[in-house]
């Protein structure tokens, strides 16, 4: 009995040292990636600034071009951050839903807007129907949108297309957000799997 003790008590700790260390490359991995998208809205800021220091007499023209780029790249630094805020809060499960009615259609044509002047090199079409309102978070809704978009670009040849798709029937509302990406690789999904049952 004793000797069962022993290995029951071994098995547990080595369980729960191994889930800690799941959680640990989990918790590092997401750092990697946020300070990575972190560092690129930051670094084209800068470089746009630098010019514009370095070369005070460029035309009137080219200097609006980047400010207005460096005010983009701003946006999308706040944006990450708040996304970064607002996970933690929902990990932590103390974010407060601030649920509204408001146009979806208007919300998602703004989305694609944004990424297609973010990426001029990548061609990004829509078929988005007009008129459809929810109730939800706005904020919320935005990450989500944001969220498929950079995944669908980021996991697919950048000769391939992205399309968005938002139809409303009477039952419920479909948004598509497709590509020609090859998907999450089957150990990819396997690895989801265990650490979503884990």
């Amino acid at each position: 009995m004793f000797l069962g003790l022993i290995i029951l008590g071994a098995t547990f700790v080595y369980r729960s040292m191994r889930q800690q260390k799941q959680i640990q490359e989990q918790q590092q991995n997401f750092m990697m990636a946020v300070t990575h998208e972190l560092k690129t809205p930051i670094a084209i800021a800068k470089l746009n600034l630098e010019t514009l220091l370095r070369h005070q007499k460029l035309d009137e023209q080219k200097q609006k071009k980047l400010i207005h780029a460096s005010l983009e790249e701003t946006k999308r630094l706040d944006f990450l951050t708040n996304n970064i805020l607002v996970s933690s809060q929902l990990e932590g499960k103390w974010y407060k839903m601030n649920k509204e009615e408001l146009d979806f259609s208007n919300l998602l044509e703004a989305r694609v807007a944004e990424f297609a002047q973010r990426f001029p090199e990548r061609k990004i079409s829509s078929d988005i129907e007009g008129g459809v309102d929810v109730e939800g978070d706005p904020l919320l809704l935005e990450i989500l949108v944001n969220n498929l978009l950079e995944n669908a670009l980021k996991y697919s040849e950048k000769e391939e297309a992205v399309k968005v798709i938002l139809v409303k029937n009477e039952e419920d509302i479909t948004l598509q957000v497709i590509d020609e990406g090859p998907g999450i690789a089957a150990e990819e999904r396997k690895r989801s799997s265990r650490s979503s049952t884990g």
